[in-house]
């Protein structure tokens, strides 16, 4: 026999493998079952020892899909959400210009899913529009200003805010300055954040008309503006605000997140091009800035986007008023696939997904008609082995191997060639 580890993240397992003739196999079929033993993935590899079975878990029964499992009335329109690094607490923007209620944000503690505190704003306006969490700080707009608090001690001081145009919508944050864009005269903010209090830096214009969503480039030197009306997306320099580039993305776009890597950007649309049944997604890849691969969605009005932290999944919400809740998890690999369509709370607004990648969040507006924050399970993947550290192995056993991967949590064995090996220990990388 011999040794084997497998390896997600910083977790690792060693077995005992027993003997296989690998000496006629140029490729193998490597099949593995997660949890209740249904088969979910088959990946072929060339040059590997012999079949292998990862298995999770006992038992028979359908896979898990990603589920509602809360429901939270927060009793005002939200527009936004954001959550601490931690995964602690939520942050919501709440906004009814229509029933009076005043400008407020609130905290939801995550762990109970209830509302742990409010931040009422009764004279800047009806609505808080966005928030953003940085580092120990949040940040938000109402109508007519950004403001600054501690998210922990969640203010109760408003005094460190800055005026800003009308109708900022959207917040993005990388290093010293926040970016906020608005519908009002084609706009985005630029607010230095590095000081003790904020300073408004300047604005430029945001390269088309109506602009909503907003994103960085992890390297900062690009802001990604979203323009509803212009149905494009404009690439800006952050330096000096000149928008070297636009994208036609799609019929009424809104939101948009860039993966961790910075290779792509995701936008989705609300309405569908002509001869479209349904509106897509486009997938831009920044590099060359292009659309490199689009998705029919699986229904209209599609609003915002969150992506899991591994940059593995999408999420996208159905807003329009009067059509059923629903949120498409949608694969982002080499071509993106709706992996399926979960049934939520109508009108989601806006999306975010928690560090973990345990639980999507949604802030249901759906035209001023819902109240609600919705939270979905996040199912993991099927495990995928990616490779295996020797191509063959002793027909007499013995020697070591290290199989790689992802979504191994909960692995209960490893078989070669249909044969179970022994778990010998297991250890941190």
């Amino acid at each position: 026999m011999f040794g084997v580890r497998l390896c997600l993240m910083r977790i690792s397992y060693r077995l005992n493998v027993p003997s296989v003739d690998s000496s006629t196999l140029s490729r193998t079929a490597i099949s593995m079952r997660r949890l209740f033993g249904t088969v979910l993935a088959v990946l072929v590899m060339a040059s590997l020892p012999t079949a292998v079975g990862v298995t999770t878990g006992l038992g028979a029964g359908p896979a898990r899909a990603d589920t509602l499992v809360g429901t939270l009335d927060v009793a005002t329109n939200p527009t936004d959400i954001a959550i601490d690094a931690t995964g602690t607490f939520g942050y919501l923007a709440g906004c009814d210009p229509h029933t009076g209620i005043v400008a407020q944000v609130i905290r939801i503690d995550l762990a109970t899913f209830t509302i742990d505190d409010t931040l009422p704003l009764p004279t800047d306006g009806p609505c808080v529009r966005a928030v953003a969490v940085v580092d120990d700080s949040l940040l938000f707009t109402t109508d007519t200003r950004l403001y600054r608090v501690d998210a922990q001690t969640f203010g109760p001081n408003l005094d460190d805010s800055v005026a800003i145009r009308t109708l900022g919508v959207d917040i993005a944050v990388h290093g010293s300055h926040a970016y906020i864009t608005h519908m009002t005269g084609d706009r985005v903010s630029k607010v230095d954040i590095s000081g003790p209090a904020l300073a408004f830096d300047f604005e430029f214009l945001s390269g088309g008309s109506w602009p909503m969503g907003i994103a960085i480039e992890p390297a900062g030197v690009y802001g990604y503006v979203v323009n509803a009306i212009s149905d494009s997306l404009a690439k800006i320099r952050l330096s000096d605000g000149v928008t070297v580039a636009t994208l036609t993305t799609g019929n009424q776009s809104y939101g948009i997140k860039i993966d961790p890597s910075g290779a792509h950007a995701y936008v989705p649309a609300a309405i569908p091009e002509t001869g479209q049944s349904f509106p897509w997604m486009v997938r831009v890849d920044l590099a060359t800035f292009s659309v490199d691969d689009t998705i029919d969605l699986p229904f209209t009005w599609g609003f915002d986007v969150a992506l899991t932290p591994d940059g593995a999944f999408a999420y996208v919400g159905e807003s329009r008023s009067g059509n059923p809740g629903r949120i498409a998890k949608i694969g982002l690999g080499a071509n993106m696939t709706l992996i399926e369509t979960i049934s939520s709370n109508p009108g989601s607004h806006a999306l975010t997904t928690d560090p973990t990648g345990t639980f999507v969040y949604s802030a249901d507006y759906n035209d001023h008609n819902q109240t609600t924050v919705s939270k979905i399970a996040i199912t993991a993947g099927p495990p995928t082995v990616t490779g295996l550290s020797v191509a063959n192995g002793p027909l007499a056993g013995g020697g070591t191997t290290v199989i790689s991967g992802t979504n191994f949590t909960g692995v209960t064995g490893v078989s070669f060639g249909g044969t179970a090996a022994t778990l010998l220990s297991s250890s941190d990388d």
